[in-house]
């Protein structure tokens, strides 16, 4: 592809999101970034200053903006931890983002990346029964584990939303704030070949209104 093609993937627990994006990745022939990844770039260029021009461009939250406001991008003593591990992190996901194409799941990339042209925000969901067949970590008695486990799931959805909505100001998993919205369980592993033949479909709409 000739354009610099960005791809988020949110996604429910368990509904094989992280997978999805991976195989996307491999597809596409780009780089595939998540949680390790970039915490680890983000750790590596921690005394690298924050560029906050993605702060104004996705207008973000008013107290961030406002601790950043003037400071050059260096961090105001009276921010909090979780704050600024999320922000250095939004910084080194937009540095990645810069480098070239990529696949990049989780850490609100939809939000940071969204006024980026050809970016691509997907949202992946599944039914309950399919989320736990896919967490199951002892299949042989699937139906003793299926509580506990759907409470897991249950509990890492609240916390991804919780996380989101807090420093986007949007709501997780409403459909517009994303280009497509799946649910992986109708097309399993298709799932993949789908996502690649929107983008190809939108990539050639663009070409033909240029």
């Amino acid at each position: 592809m000739d354009h610099h093609i960005i791809v988020t993937i949110s996604r429910e627990y368990g509904s094989g999101g992280h997978g999805i994006g991976k195989r996307l990745a491999e597809k596409l022939g780009v780089p595939f970034y998540d949680r390790e990844s970039i915490e680890k770039y983000a750790h590596e260029h921690r005394e690298q200053p924050v560029n906050t021009d993605w702060l104004a461009e996705n207008n973000l939250r008013s107290r961030e903006q406002s601790v950043f406001a003037g400071l050059g991008g260096t961090f105001s003593p009276g921010i909090d931890l979780n704050t600024e591990l999320f922000l250095r992190q939004a910084n080194a996901l937009w540095d990645l983002c810069k480098q070239g194409p990529c696949v990049v799941v989780g850490r609100s990339a939809d939000f940071i990346l969204q006024n980026r042209p050809h970016t691509y925000r997907f949202f992946i969901s599944s039914q309950m029964p399919r989320r736990l067949r896919h967490i199951s970590t002892n299949p042989k008695d699937y139906d003793a584990a299926t509580k506990k486990e759907a409470r897991d799931i249950l509990r890492m959805d609240k916390k991804r939303a919780s996380y989101y909505n807090y420093y986007t100001g949007q709501i997780w998993g409403k459909a517009s704030n994303y280009d497509l919205c799946i649910d992986s369980g109708k097309l399993g592993p298709k799932t993949v070949d789908f996502l690649y033949d929107f983008i190809q479909q939108c990539e050639a709409a663009y070409e033909e209104e240029s």
